[in-house]
C-alpha cells in the first residue's frame, strides 16, 4: 500500500553578501522524528484546510517566532514522499537577531559553496537553494 504523500509549507529567508547568496537553514534535532540531525528548511506539515501561505506563516511562527514581512511563493517540489511549498524572503544583515529557533538545535546562513561540503543536508533543501540561486542571479 502506498502512503498519501504529507503536503509541507517552508520559508528560506535568505540574503545578498558580497557577491553570494546566503540561505537561513535549520540544523534539526538529533532526535528529530524526521530527517535528525540534518540541515534543512523551516517549516513543516500542513494542517487539514490550511493553504500553503496559511501553513508556512503558522510553522514559521512556531519555529522561529518570526512573521515573514515579503514572503513570496518560489515554487512547488514533489518528491516520493511529500510536496513542498516553497516560499522565500530576502532579510537583512540583523535577521538573526529578530528570529528565536524553537525548533532544531539552531539556524545558521549557508552559502551554496558550504551546502556542497555538507554531508548532513537534505537533498530537497540544497535542491532548493541551487534553484533560487539560478532564478535569483538571473532576474
Amino acid at each position: 500500500m502506498i502512503k498519501e504523500k504529507r503536503e509541507m509549507a517552508c520559508l528560506v529567508p535568505y540574503k545578498k553578501e558580497g557577491g553570494d547568496l546566503l540561505f537561513f537553514m535549520q540544523k534539526r534535532d538529533k532526535d528529530a522524528a524526521r530527517a535528525p540531525g540534518v540541515f534543512g528548511m523551516f517549516g513543516g506539515g500542513m494542517d487539514e484546510g490550511e493553504s500553503p501561505k496559511e501553513g508556512m506563516l503558522r510553522e514559521v511562527q512556531e519555529e522561529l517566532t518570526y512573521t515573514p514581512v515579503d514572503a513570496r511563493y518560489f515554487s512547488r517540489y514533489e518528491t516520493a514522499i511529500g510536496i513542498y511549498h516553497i516560499f522565500i524572503e530576502e532579510v537583512g544583515g540583523d535577521f538573526e537577531s529578530k528570529v528565536k529557533v524553537n525548533e532544531g538545535e539552531y539556524g545558521k546562513f549557508l552559502s551554496l559553496a558550504d551546502m556542497d561540503q555538507l554531508t548532513d543536508i537534505s537533498m530537497t533543501a540544497h535542491l532548493v537553494a541551487e534553484q533560487m540561486a539560478d532564478k535569483l542571479i538571473t532576474n
